[in-house]
């Protein structure tokens, strides 16, 4: 979870609950039957993810972009995209619980691949009181679907009584839990394949429309506070902190080509991996009073203070958020940004930054991460545990 001070993100949340709570199911999914619990979606649907990018709607995103001061053009669009992002273009149900799904392959083209899902129950949905989402898992992997080992989803809905049938749902390879825990603003949303090109377009010229109006007006709002670079967290000197290199020690005992990991050992992988705080130790994002500005601090010294605005995704780190400052020579090496959503339990986010966006590959350390810096000792020895065990694991397989 996270710490109080960015659960202000939730203001933007609620506005989704404006059409969500609004929405009108299908009666088919109150009744589950063993088996058959997937046959309220019976039926061919197609994702709204695809036709979020399509020429036809640069008007719509120029229009309302132009009213909103912290996002570009593309920053716009690129919101509007992480909202429908999914990894599934078609989906087809048949009233059992094996699904016939469309992806897309390397080159482009679409494969059909069929996979066997058991429902696994009723998730509350975070930021909606009194709704739940489907959870199922599929039976068994299947190759080409590891992103959709699990699924969470909603019975198809109107949002009114003439608007466009239609439903939610995430995907995803960890569990189910990471999919109900997800960025609060990401709805991948299907309808019915016989809908026309042109009716989407037109329902997405709307969407564009609604969403721009639910974004938050600082699109760092997120982040909003004081963020340390979990480099700092691996030298922390408080009791349980250092417990966690003892557990370790044992819990790896003689597994490095038959001898221990020392704990100068642990903590020189873990910053080999998240980067040794050479160019930052906190980020500060504040976003009240009309601003959208990130601190960058390196100990207690200001290193630059700089408004940013959304832009369009860094094709270096796609699925991250991306940003650039306003005054990119004042900002230096953080004129770009590409920052993931905070995420998990404790809360984290990744960054990677550079004087051009070519440059965010070249970011200290492979996957720089940060938590609250009012993270308590607690949450702080249980990243680092989490962390550290992850990667010896890795280095012991």
């Amino acid at each position: 979870m996270l710490s109080k001070k960015h659960i202000v993100y939730g203001a933007a949340v609620l506005l989704f609950a404006v059409f969500f709570t609004g929405c009108k199911s299908t009666s088919a999914a109150a009744k589950l039957e063993a088996g058959y619990e997937l046959s309220a979606w019976k039926g061919e649907w197609q994702s709204f993810s695809a036709i979020s990018g399509a020429t036809q709607l640069n008007d719509a995103y120029r229009m309302q972009a132009e009213k909103m001061p912290y996002y570009t053009e593309d920053g716009l669009k690129a919101a509007v995209s992480n909202m429908f992002a999914t990894p599934i273009a078609k989906v087809k149900f048949d009233g059992s619980n094996t699904v016939l799904f469309t992806v897309m392959d390397k080159d482009g083209n679409e494969k059909q691949i069929p996979c066997e899902y058991r429902y696994t129950g009723m998730k509350p949905m975070q930021g909606f009181e009194g709704h739940s989402w489907y959870a199922f898992e599929a039976i068994k992997p299947v190759q080409g679907l590891a992103e959709a080992q699990y699924f969470i989803i909603v019975p198809p809905h109107r949002d009114s009584e003439d608007s466009l049938l239609h439903w939610h749902a995430r995907f995803g390879s960890r569990d189910i839990k990471s999919l109900v825990e997800s960025d609060p603003l990401w709805w991948p949303t299907y309808a019915d394949t016989a809908v026309s090109n042109e009716n989407l377009l037109k329902e997405m010229t709307d969407t564009i429309k609604e969403v721009a109006e639910m974004l938050p007006k600082a699109p760092l709002m997120p982040y909003t506070g004081k963020w340390i670079n979990t480099a700092l967290i691996y030298d922390d000197p408080r009791p349980a902190v250092q417990e966690v290199y003892a557990k370790l020690i044992k819990e790896f005992s003689g597994k490095k080509d038959g001898s221990d990991f020392t704990k100068e050992e642990i903590i020189k992988m873990a910053k080999e991996s998240y980067g040794t705080a050479s160019d930052f130790t906190h980020l500060e994002f504040v976003t009240g009073n009309d601003k959208n500005e990130m601190v960058v601090w390196k100990g207690m010294t200001e290193l630059s203070r700089v408004a940013y605005s959304r832009d369009g995704a860094n094709k270096l780190r796609a699925t991250a958020n991306a940003f650039v400052a306003s005054d990119r020579q004042k900002a230096g090496k953080f004129a770009f940004l590409s920052m993931t959503t905070p995420h998990g339990s404790p809360a984290h986010m990744h960054v990677w930054y550079g004087m051009k966006p070519s440059e965010i590959e070249k970011t200290d350390g492979k996957k720089p991460t940060c938590i609250p810096a009012d993270s308590s000792e607690e949450l702080v020895a249980k990243r680092v545990l989490d962390t550290c065990r992850k990667l010896l694991r890795e280095a012991t397989k």
